[in-house]
């Protein structure tokens, strides 16, 4: 059987960010909070369920997260780490190694869309404190702000969206 390729968001502001980016719908992809993300990871891999993307941000858990020490970096552009598991070719982690929040604010100053345009704080602390917010994807100001920021396809989006189409090729969810 040929499962379906599966991308595996770790927050809920890094599945909104997929969300647009790939334009896909929230059944096209998973969200697993933490470790469980690598729980999520192993399993497919042991159940043989195929190609597997975990999408996660600077995190200490995640970091010191023993199934981790199995991936190794591959590239690393624009603030993500493209990473492989050694042991299972079918298995990648994309890192943003600032932070989600960094690493988006700074791609809305790459792309000239500024936050207090869509009555977003651009100091770190307020935002993130905005993206921890569980209902972050129903907040209309902040998706608008991602919307805009994505489609003015700064550099690291462009990178985002060339290493996902990269590991997925044709068999990209739509």
């Amino acid at each position: 059987m040929n499962h379906k390729p599966l991308l595996i968001a770790e927050c809920h502001f890094d599945t909104l960010i997929i969300e647009i980016v790939m334009r896909w719908q929230r059944k096209d992809f998973d969200h697993a909070k933490g470790t469980q993300l690598f729980n999520a990871m192993k399993q497919r891999n042991d159940s043989k369920q195929g190609i597997t993307i975990g999408f996660f941000d600077k995190n200490k858990k995640l970091d010191e997260h023993e199934y981790m020490r199995k991936f190794k970096t591959d590239q690393e552009n624009h603030g993500i780490q493209w990473l492989k598991n050694l042991e299972v070719p079918n298995q990648h982690v994309f890192y943003l190694k600032d932070g989600a929040e960094e690493w988006f604010l700074e791609a809305s100053v790459s792309a000239s869309v500024f936050p207090s345009s869509f009555n977003i704080s651009d100091k770190i602390t307020e935002f993130k404190k905005r993206t921890k917010n569980l209902s972050v994807r129903n907040d209309n100001d902040m998706y608008k702000f991602v919307k805009a920021v994505i489609r003015n396809n700064p550099p690291q989006i462009q990178t985002l969206r060339k290493y996902v189409s990269s590991v997925f090729g044709d068999q990209i969810p739509i």
